[in-house]
C-alpha cells in the first residue's frame, strides 16, 4: 500500500523524497499508540509494535477498520461521529495492547502471550467474533451498529484491563 501510494504521488509529480515521506503518514499516526503503550508498560516498541499487530490480525482490526472508513459521511455530524469510532478503536487497541504484554506469569513470546490471552478472555473474545459475523452478514452503514460494535470492544478491554490489574 505504501509503495501504491508513492508510486502515485510521483506520478502526480510530488518529488520522489516527499511523496516516499507523505505516503507513510498513516503509519506514523500507528506510532503514536505504539510509543504510548511502549511508555506505559516499559517494554521496547518493537515488542510493543508486534504485539498491536499481533492483536489488529487476531481480533480483525483491519476489516473492521476498513468498515469504519467505508461509512457514509453526508454531514459534518457523521464526519465528527466516524472520526470518534476511529479514535475509540485506537484506544481500544491500545489498551488491549497493553493488558496483554501486563499479563501476569504469561510467556514471553508474543504469540503464546496472545494465545494464552485470549483463551483466558474467550467469551468476550467470540462476543467480539460474533458481532464482526453479524456485520460481515449485513449491509450495515448505520453509526449506531458501530458504535456498538465498540463498546463490545471496549468491554473486552476494560476486562482485560481488570484481569491484568488484579481486580
Amino acid at each position: 500500500a505504501w509503495q501504491a501510494r508513492r508510486e502515485e504521488l510521483e506520478a502526480a509529480g510530488v518529488p520522489a523524497v516527499l511523496a516516499q515521506q507523505m505516503a507513510s503518514g498513516g503509519d506514523l499516526y500507528t506510532l503514536l499508540p505504539i510509543i504510548e503503550a511502549a511508555d506505559v508498560t516499559g517494554q521496547p516498541p518493537m515488542r510493543v509494535a508486534a504485539c498491536y499487530y499481533a492483536l489488529f490480525s487476531e481480533l480483525e482490526l483491519g476489516w473492521y477498520l476498513q468498515q469504519l472508513h467505508a461509512l457514509p459521511v453526508e454531514n459534518n455530524w457523521q464526519g465528527l461521529a466516524r472520526e470518534s469510532l476511529r479514535d475509540e478503536l485506537d484506544a481500544q487497541q491500545r489498551a488491549l495492547t497493553i493488558s496483554v504484554l501486563q499479563m501476569a506469569e504469561g510467556p514471553l513470546e508474543i504469540d503464546e502471550r496472545l494465545t494464552l490471552w485470549l483463551i483466558q478472555h474467550q467469551p468476550l473474545v467470540a462476543r467480539w467474533r460474533q458481532l464482526l459475523a453479524e456485520l460481515r452478514a449485513s449491509s450495515a452503514s448505520d453509526y449506531a451498529v458501530y458504535a456498538v460494535a465498540n463498546r463490545e470492544l471496549q468491554d473486552l478491554a476494560q476486562s482485560a484491563q481488570q484481569v491484568a490489574g488484579g481486580s
